[in-house]
């Protein structure tokens, strides 16, 4: 599915607001395992996965009032496995949303932790 998860809200806000600060483009990328999905909804891994990232993009635009020009939502669909997707277990690991900071303009002295 690409519907955000209610306990994930929050977390999202989070990272939301310390994104809204730092420097640098965010990319959010969807990832699905490898199973092949034809449905009503997505007709294909690739839509599912930037259905994943574009739930997340909304969330950090409209609740967190990012600036949308500093995002980017990619689907990899299953291109990108974390591990093989050969048991349940792993195939549900590589279902996830990855938001990545691009080309961030930081001074020596600026510091990010997460």
């Amino acid at each position: 599915s690409a519907f955000l998860q209610p306990q994930f809200i929050p977390i999202l806000r989070k990272i939301g607001a310390l994104l809204a600060d730092m420097p640098g483009d965010i990319e959010v990328s969807g990832h699905s395992d490898s199973q092949q999905i034809s449905n009503e909804l997505y007709r294909s891994n690739w839509d599912l996965s930037a259905a994943r990232a574009v739930s997340v993009v909304h969330q950090l635009i409209f609740n967190n009032k990012m600036d949308a020009d500093r995002v980017i939502a990619a689907g990899r669909a299953e291109t990108n496995p974390l591990v093989p997707n050969d048991t349940a277990s792993n195939r549900a690991k590589n279902r996830r949303v990855e938001i990545n900071v691009l080309d961030p303009k930081c001074d020596d002295n600026d510091s990010w932790a997460f």
